[in-house]
């Protein structure tokens, strides 16, 4: 069967030429290379970021809900009988939620055991180190 004949959909075709720069700038995956410029992109200036309105999309999201939560009476009391409303109606996520904020979060415990990894020079005291120098110090002394 030829390579261009597979049903496979997930296959990737044969490229000839695999591996090298292609003549638009681009590697074998796509990717510009450096300093290769997208036709008509204009390079950010030093000190310039590609965020010039600051901020993630989450945070803007979040900045405009609670606006127009503020300018509207009673949507939060609307809000909490739809959480309340779903929950009594056995959603799992709506009764998680409505725990998660009446009650906190469980707290989770991490299950550390067993030893760190800490040299035995960090497992001793202060009058254990300074002993164990001046054992050292003896030692190179008499040689």
């Amino acid at each position: 069967m030829d390579t261009n004949e597979e049903s496979d959909i997930n296959s990737q075709p044969i490229v000839e030429g695999a591996g090298e720069p292609q003549s638009s700038g681009r590697d074998e995956k796509g990717h510009f290379l450096p300093g290769v410029l997208q036709e008509g992109a204009i390079p950010f200036k030093p000190g310039e970021g590609g965020n010039p309105r600051g901020g993630s999309a989450k945070q803007r999201m979040t900045s405009a809900l609670l606006q127009a939560m503020n300018k509207k009476e009673g949507i939060d009391e609307a809000l909490a009988n739809v959480v309340l409303s779903k929950g009594l109606k056995g959603d799992i996520r709506f009764i998680e939620l409505i725990y998660d904020r009446i009650d906190g979060k469980p707290k989770q415990d991490i299950g550390i055991s067993g030893e760190l990894g800490l040299s035995p020079w960090a497992k001793m005291s202060p009058a254990e180190r300074m002993a164990a120098l001046e054992r050292s110090m003896d030692e190179e002394a008499k040689k």
